[in-house]
Parts: structure tokens; C-alpha cells; sequence
């Protein structure tokens, strides 16, 4: 596919726009398409996402970017690129014109951040900007740092980390606050490799068989578990698992209330994602406080904080005076039955609902009767 990938671009030296995300080009393939790439000027919008790219071709991107330095678009995340990244942001010096960088889930340490904060820099234009699930740690705060001095127009911002403490966090939800051009925002927890692939999920049930869209090769798994129920119960208690120890190691680490009072922006906010910060009933009460003032949110994710029952019923009493919303994530929350009420209200006011994520709970029969008679008359897409 590459080589003859290669010809075309070659043949074609006023390309603008190539994606290529979610294939198997490997290092060897994308280095392929580079070396012709590097014969184009005019390329604004280059995806690569998740084709298991490694370190090696980071010079091979780096010289397409420099023959092309009027880059808008850029997505190079999930891939393993790790810290040889720095190549890549050094030559986005050379570029003032990029409006969306993607770099999640690319293994890179606080070594790239130095020439990643000159990167932002220079691209003053930059509107969305993707760093989730990169060991950067309290580095955060200088990359947030330099969006809020250097960027007018960022729109979306996602720093969710691979190890995050209570100080951080509060810094964090401080700079990022005062971006008063924010409408999407992602903080807290981001999980590492090993447990991203349960993330990537996403399973239909069927008594004979499941379909799902993922990262991971189901042939591999079928000689292991050909009952299709019992492997969607593995998963689900491999995911309660994960998220129970997580919970043991973060309880003393994070102060989510602090952080939440923090958050000045959400207001302005269109979306807000908060999974696995650690949130608990008190700062359910703060964030709710919060988003009462919001009229415009459309996204909320909070999966796999400890909202408990309590702690739901504050968030969704703050969501029913909204009337945009089109996604909820309450999953794995610990949330009983008694909040079906509050869920059902929620949806009665939202008819723009399309996903709606409950998973994880303790909603029994009686909570899932509720929210299915709410369902019947709110057409939400997934549930």
C-alpha cells in the first residue's frame, strides 16, 4: 500500500489534505510516503493517528513538516513515538500557522517539553490542542502556561495525564480557568497503555456473537471465551478492578474539591471531561454549584470517579436546567437506583440526548425500568 501510496503523491504536487489514520503503515511505510511527501509544499492537514509508528520515522515527519510549513492540522497520536517526538516539535517551530495538534498516547516523557512549549509559542493560531495520556506530570502547568500567554483562540484543551497529584491538578483547573476562550476542556487521570485497550471497547452484545470497534484482534480472543456474555462480564469486572485500585492510590493524592473550585471556565464550556479525577460526593456538590451557571454544555465525562449515589443526584439536578446536552458519561460511579429519577429528569429535558453511559452502576432492575420509560419518549441514540 505505501509504495504505491507513494507514486500517486508523487504525481500529485498540490496535495493539501492526506489521512491515513487507523492503518497498519508501520515505521517502514510511513517513512515510504514521507520521502515523497517531501516533494509537496502545499500539505495542510497530515493524520496518521494509531499506525504503530515508531521512534524511527520521528525525522522522516519532521522533514515533511519542514517542506510544508504551512501546516493547519496534525495528528500524530497512538503511536509510540515516545521522546524522539522532539524532532517534530523542532521543526513545528518553523510553523505559525498550525490550528490542531494531536499528540495523545504517544509515551513521551517531560524531555519533549521544552521544545513543545516553543512550538505552542510560535502557533498563536492553535485552536485545539490534544496531550492525553503522556507521562508529563507537573510539566503540565508550563504547557498550560504557554496557551494562556500565546494562544488566543484555543478551543479545546486536553492535558489528562498518565500520574497526577492534588497540587497539579488545582495549578491545572487555575491557568486553565482564566482561558477565556475555552469550550472543551479534559483533566485528571488518563490510564497508561496496559489499560487503555479496555477504554477502547466499545461491545454490542449478542446472544451468539458481538461485534465491537477496536484496537484489539478479536480472533485472538475467540478461542479463549466463545460465550459472548462471559466476555463482556470479564471485561466489565476487569474495568471495576482497575478502577478500584486507582481509587486506592489516588484517594490520598488528589483533592478533586480544590481543583473544581478551581475551574473558573466552565461556564463557558461546551465540553467537560473529568474521568478518573477522583471526584467524591463533596466535590460532586462543587462541581454541580458550577454547572449550574452553564446553559451551552453538550459533552459531560465523568467515568470512574466516586460520585456514589449522593454525589449523582447533585450533578444531574445542575443538568436538568441545560438543554444542549448530547452526551453523558456517569459509568462506573458507584450510583444506585435512587438517582434513576434524576437521570430520567435529565433526559425528559435534554432531547438532544444522543449517548447516555451508565454502565458500572448499581441501578437494578427498578433504576433501568425508570430510565427506559424516559427512553421511550426521548429518542437517544446510545445508551
Amino acid at each position: 500500500m505505501a509504495k504505491g501510496l507513494a507514486v500517486v503523491i508523487e504525481s500529485n504536487h498540490l496535495l493539501q489534505c492526506l489521512q491515513l489514520k487507523y492503518n497498519q503503515l508501520k515505521s517502514s511505510g510511513l517513512m515510504t510516503i514521507c520521502q515523497s511527501l517531501q516533494q509537496v509544499s502545499t500539505l495542510t492537514y497530515f493524520n496518521i493517528k494509531s499506525n504503530k509508528i515508531t521512534e524511527e520515522a520521528a525525522e522522516h515527519i519532521a522533514s515533511v513538516i519542514l517542506s510544508n510549513n504551512g501546516m493547519q492540522k496534525l495528528y500524530l497520536g497512538d503511536n509510540n513515538l515516545q521522546n524522539k517526538t522532539v524532532t517534530i516539535l523542532r521543526a513545528l517551530q518553523s510553523v505559525t500557522s498550525l490550528v490542531v495538534l494531536y499528540l495523545s498516547n504517544m509515551n513521551m516523557t517531560e524531555e519533549v517539553v521544552g521544545d513543545l512549549v516553543l512550538a505552542i509559542k510560535n502557533n498563536f493560531l492553535l485552536e485545539k490542542l490534544y496531550l492525553a495520556g503522556n507521562a508529563l506530570s507537573t510539566s503540565l502547568i508550563q504547557i498550560a502556561m504557554a496557551c494562556k500567554e500565546n494562544t488566543k483562540l484555543l478551543k479545546a484543551l486536553d492535558l489528562q495525564c498518565s500520574s497526577v497529584n492534588h497540587s497539579t491538578m488545582a495549578d491545572l483547573a487555575s491557568v486553565t480557568g482564566i482561558i477565556n476562550t475555552l469550550e472543551a476542556l479534559s483533566l485528571g487521570f488518563k490510564p497508561p497503555e496496559d489499560y487503555r485497550f479496555i477504554e477502547l471497547l466499545n461491545l454490542e452484545v449478542r446472544k451468539s456473537n458481538f461485534i465491537y470497534k477496536a484496537q484489539i484482534n478479536y480472533e485472538l480472543m475467540k478461542p479463549l471465551y466463545n460465550d459472548a456474555d462471559s466476555l463482556y462480564d470479564l471485561f466489565n469486572q476487569q474495568v471495576t478492578n482497575k478502577m478500584n485500585n486507582f481509587h486506592e492510590r489516588m484517594k490520598q493524592n488528589i483533592d478533586t474539591t480544590s481543583f473544581i473550585y478551581s475551574l473558573y471556565v466552565i461556564s463557558m464550556l461546551k465540553v467537560l471531561d473529568l474521568g478518573q479525577s477522583n471526584i467524591n460526593e463533596i466535590a460532586a456538590s462543587e462541581l454541580a454549584d458550577k454547572l449550574y451557571s452553564n446553559t451551552v454544555l453538550q459533552q459531560l465525562w465523568l467515568k470512574g470517579n466516586q460520585l456514589n449515589t449522593v454525589g449523582a443526584m447533585f450533578i444531574l439536578n445542575s443538568l436538568e436546567h441545560i438543554l444542549t446536552l448530547k452526551v453523558l458519561d456517569l459509568s462506573f460511579n458507584s450510583i444506585g437506583y435512587q438517582s434513576a429519577d434524576n437521570v430520567a429528569a435529565v433526559i425528559y429535558s435534554n432531547p438532544k440526548l444522543e449517548q447516555l453511559w451508565l454502565d458500572g452502576n448499581g441501578l437494578l432492575d427498578t433504576g433501568v425500568i425508570q430510565i427506559c420509560r424516559a427512553l421511550k419518549v426521548e429518542n437517544t441514540k446510545s445508551v
